[in-house]
């Protein structure tokens, strides 16, 4: 293609002045205007109008690139193009720890980290858990409750309580947890003997002290009966129990507190179970505020 063809004007295009105006060789972006750039020295046009050049030529976008114009004129370091309405480019600085994007109801920004945790932490996606190890060294000293296996899975069988029939777990409250909503214990296990429509009642007793405190000798008691309904031998449960975080207010749990665990299997109000609860873990589920930062 000879240079004179390609410089002639295109009817195909037509220029948008209700996007950029021609003045004096310039390009002015509207109605959100950033910079504007001088492109007679270059000969150049904005890329989408046509116009003539200083030098009677006759330019149009398909042509010629203007892309490093932009970029030397448009952009400051670490800044992007992006736009918030039709046909109203921008020039979008991001500042350290930001991530781009957009969240509801909002436009495309450089997202704070409360914001990010609001577009990627969901209610559903707030919930974690831990596992509280069980106080073994207890057990073994004791001799109860009675160390079982079933598969490879091995767990300690719980009878209606008498002296050490129970278990001991501890947590130090995780610095992620939101702070001001209930945490939730789940005891998991199977029953060693088959049970039809009978009951068994297990209750967790929790207390929380922070540095500083005396430590306590009272405890919050959450009982928890479950129907066993048709039980073949070994069926395996699974049973919450709320952890009433502002119970005991002003005293509330706080985050870094030590949170202590008993666990005892009670009598059931009605139709007890033949044979004993196995407990095979103990598990803390709570919802967390934040990615964290220093966890216990």
């Amino acid at each position: 293609m000879r240079n004179y063809e390609r410089y002639r004007p295109r009817p195909d295009i037509r220029p948008v002045p209700s996007h950029a105006d021609l003045d004096g060789g310039k390009v002015h972006f509207t109605p959100h205007s950033i910079k504007s750039m001088d492109l007679w020295s270059e000969g150049v046009i904005q890329y989408g109008y046509y116009g003539v050049s200083k030098y009677g030529k006759c330019l149009y976008g398909g042509a010629n690139t203007v892309t490093q114009d932009i970029l030397a004129n448009l952009f400051d370091a670490h800044s992007m193009l992006y736009a918030v309405a039709d046909a109203t480019p921008l020039a979008l600085t991001v500042a350290e720890q930001r991530l781009v994007g957009r969240i509801t109801g909002g436009n495309i920004v450089a997202l704070t980290q409360a914001q990010i945790e609001t577009l990627v932490l969901t209610d559903s996606a707030r919930y974690v858990s831990s596992i509280m190890p069980l106080q073994v060294a207890r057990v073994i000293a004791a001799g109860k409750p009675t160390r079982v296996t079933q598969g490879i899975f091995q767990g300690f069988s719980l009878p209606t309580y008498a002296a050490d029939e129970e278990l001991f777990t501890c947590i130090c409250v995780p610095y992620r947890w939101d702070g001001a909503s209930d945490l939730i214990v789940y005891v998991g296990g199977w029953l060693d003997t088959a049970n039809d429509a009978k009951n068994f009642n297990l209750q967790v007793s929790w207390e929380n002290w922070t540095a500083g405190d005396i430590v306590p000798t009272t405890t919050n008691d959450v009982p928890v009966e479950t129907a066993t309904g048709t039980a073949a031998q070994y069926k395996s449960f699974k049973v919450a129990f709320t952890i009433d975080y502002d119970v005991d207010s002003p005293a509330l749990i706080e985050s870094g507190d030590a949170l202590g665990f008993r666990l005892r299997r009670l009598a059931a109000s009605i139709d007890e179970i033949a044979g004993e609860f196995v407990v095979e873990g103990i598990a803390l589920v709570y919802k967390i505020g934040s990615f964290g930062g220093a966890s216990l």
